[in-house]
């Protein structure tokens, strides 16, 4: 049976959009624990991890140059910073640099 890809990430795009609102209202809390912001940087990295694969199976259906191959990739990215905002969150909480992201810029709750 053939994935519906638009179904899939149409769903993945809705849990990002929900973990996104979620990892914003969380990271705003002046009074967030340590803990609290490890767990939430686990989360969202095991979900990251998660869509990646759906991606990497979505690239080898589809050709490089289909829409929803570069949908993939746009909805990646926003995970990537995401998962950039909470690490970074975690890291100032314990008196670290944040981590640059690979254009340079680096994350501050994007």
């Amino acid at each position: 049976m053939a994935t519906d890809w638009y179904a899939t990430l149409n769903e993945q795009h809705e849990m990002l959009r929900s973990k996104a609102e979620e990892v914003a209202m969380l990271l705003s809390k002046p009074g967030l624990a340590i803990m609290t912001a490890s767990l939430l940087y686990d989360d969202v990295e095991k979900l990251a991890q998660k869509f990646d694969t759906i991606a990497a199976r979505l690239g080898e259906d589809l050709d490089a140059d289909d829409p929803l191959v570069q949908a993939a990739e746009g909805l990646g990215d926003f995970w990537a910073r995401l998962s950039a905002a909470t690490v970074n969150r975690l890291r100032e909480m314990q008196g670290l640099a944040p981590i640059e992201m690979p254009n340079g810029d680096h994350d501050e709750g994007k």
